[in-house]
C-alpha cells in the first residue's frame, strides 16, 4: 500500500524521528482544519496524513522544508520554505522531546498517471542535522 512507517536516522545510525504516513484516499478527511487550495472534487488528488515523532531525549527543530517531484522539474528541489511555512503545516516547527507533529490532509497530484512528491525537512538537534524525506505517492 501507500501507507508506511520509516525511521529517520543520523549518520551514526541514531534514530531521530519516526515518520508515520497514512494514505487517506481521493478526498480529505473531515474535519478539514486547514484550507485546501485545490479543487479535489473535479481534479484528481491523493490525500495523506503524516506524523513526525521525536525519538531523541531533546527537542528537534525543523529548519526548512523542500519540495521535489520524482518526475518533472528534472527531479530537483523546486521550492524551499522556512519555519513560517512549516508552522503553517504543523502549527509548530519544534518537535518536543517525547512529542510529535501531525499534518492532516496533505495532498499530492500530477499531470501523468503517477508521481511522487518528496517533502524533505531539515531537522536540527544539538550539534547534529538530518533530513526527513516524506514521500507522497500520486496515482490516477
Amino acid at each position: 500500500g501507500r501507507s508506511y512507517t520509516a525511521i529517520a536516522m543520523d549518520e551514526k545510525g541514531t534514530p531521530w524521528v519516526r515518520l508515520n504516513c497514512t494514505y487517506q484516499g481521493k478526498a480529505p478527511e473531515k474535519p478539514i482544519d486547514q484550507e485546501i487550495t485545490r479543487d479535489w472534487q473535479t481534479q484528481n488528488t491523493d490525500f495523506y496524513h503524516y506524523e513526525l515523532t521525536n525519538l531523541l531525549e531533546e527537542d528537534i527543530t525543523l529548519m526548512d522544508m523542500s519540495f521535489r517531484l520524482k518526475k518533472g522539474r528534472n527531479g530537483r528541489i523546486y521550492e524551499t520554505r522556512g519555519q513560517d511555512g512549516i508552522e503553517k503545516e504543523f502549527s509548530a516547527f519544534v518537535i518536543e522531546q517525547g512529542g510529535s507533529l501531525e499534518r492532516r490532509n496533505s495532498w499530492v497530484f500530477g499531470k501523468g498517471q503517477e508521481n511522487v512528491l518528496h517533502k524533505i525537512y531539515t531537522a536540527k538537534a544539538g550539534n547534529g542535522t538530518i533530513k526527513i524525506d516524506t514521500h507522497l505517492v500520486y496515482r490516477r
